[in-house]
């Protein structure tokens, strides 16, 4: 009897290619589309009634919008407000798609499931670890660091040892080249509007914050922003500077003032930052050696040496970077490697959180 494999098709190249795939293998495949939002795009419902009937497989429609705004726009709007800078995909692969695949794996009797990441899964020990992706252009395991062992056990990745050109190649094979777009959209996947900034409007623009003063570090007036939440550390865009500031970017947000602090771009490079909520693949990992050299990859410019790994508070890991990292906004997912391997990740705390932590 031929294992079973269910396929999560997004109605793009990359998860139709994943089924295809599988079933050169000799999988049986069974595909699943998520429902994030209301509208899926005039186009999404062609494309996947196309590979249904290209690949002759079975497809389920699983309807997610409830859990998808409670753990993952709800999360975002709450660190938003916060002045943090989250990462939708970091949060929506463990507590919705992962998560959720998990469960319908069984529901349907499958073996396994699979995804159109690009990453490797590889066997490490008695479990399966993440590694990057062969393609350094399309690894996706930064946004996979917070995926259990239990959801791992079961997964499969056919694109990890794959480019996209390689991808793209063998979808004439398979007869699905005209899902193959000049453009892959930047589009945000759960959402109609194409950019982010809109979506934030959305959920946030009823919240009556408007917009509000820039200072620099000495207190002096530096201009206007349309409104806090729509900032990040580093960002220069959208905000109406005085001449004098006006290379200048983003260094701190305060909230309860709705209040933004520029700074020179240099001054915003460091060497320590901390992180909370993490997750290690291992966690024996940082007790076995402390600190823990790894690799650690950022938002803003990423360092290219090691991070050694402090214990601040059972709460609160401290980094300490051999080179400095740029831009490292609160709320940003902070990841960490040793060569390819994907050991585990946090969030990014202000420097006001870890002291909080860390004397109650």
């Amino acid at each position: 009897m031929r294992s079973k494999v269910l396929v999560a098709l997004s109605g793009g190249i990359d998860s139709a290619m994943v089924a295809w795939l599988l079933m050169q293998q000799g999988y049986e495949i069974r595909g699943v589309h998520f429902l994030f939002h209301e509208n899926t795009g005039t186009s999404v419902p062609d494309r996947l009634e196309f590979i249904k009937s290209t690949l002759g497989i079975n497809l389920e429609i699983c309807d997610v919008r409830d859990l998808f705004e409670r753990e993952v726009v709800g999360y975002l709007t709450r660190m938003h407000l916060e002045g943090k800078t989250p990462s939708p995909c970091a949060i929506c692969n463990p507590k919705v798609k992962w998560h959720v695949l998990t469960e319908l794996r069984k529901t349907f009797s499958c073996d396994y499931f699979a995804t159109g990441h690009y990453i490797r899964i590889m066997p490490l020990g008695q479990q399966k670890r993440i590694c990057k992706g062969a393609d350094p252009l399309k690894d996706q395991s930064y946004y996979l660091w917070g995926i259990t062992a239990a959801q791992l056990k079961y997964a499969l990745a056919p694109l990890g040892d794959m480019t996209k050109q390689e991808v793209r190649r063998l979808a004439k094979e398979a007869g699905l080249d005209s899902l193959i777009r000049e453009k892959e959209s930047m589009g945000l996947c759960f959402s109609d509007h194409e950019h982010y900034r809109d979506f934030l409007l959305e959920k946030i623009g009823t919240k009556g914050i408007g917009p509000g003063m820039v200072y620099d570090r000495e207190g002096k007036y530096a201009g206007k922003h349309t409104g806090y939440p729509y900032y990040t550390i580093g960002q220069k865009k959208a905000l109406n500077l005085d001449a004098a500031y006006r290379k200048w970017c983003v260094a701190e947000i305060l909230p309860a003032e709705n209040r933004l602090i520029v700074d020179h771009w240099q001054n915003l490079y460091t060497r320590d930052l901390s992180i909370r909520e993490y997750h290690f693949f291992d966690d024996q990992e940082i007790g076995k050696k402390n600190p823990l050299q790894v690799k650690v990859r950022g938002f803003g410019l990423n360092p290219g040496n090691n991070a050694f790994i402090f214990r601040e508070s059972p709460e609160i890991l401290r980094v300490r970077l051999e080179e400095p990292a740029w831009a490292i906004a609160p709320g940003q997912p902070v990841v960490f490697y040793s060569g390819d391997l994907l050991v585990g990740g946090g969030i990014a705390c202000s420097p006001a959180e870890s002291c909080q932590e860390e004397h109650p």
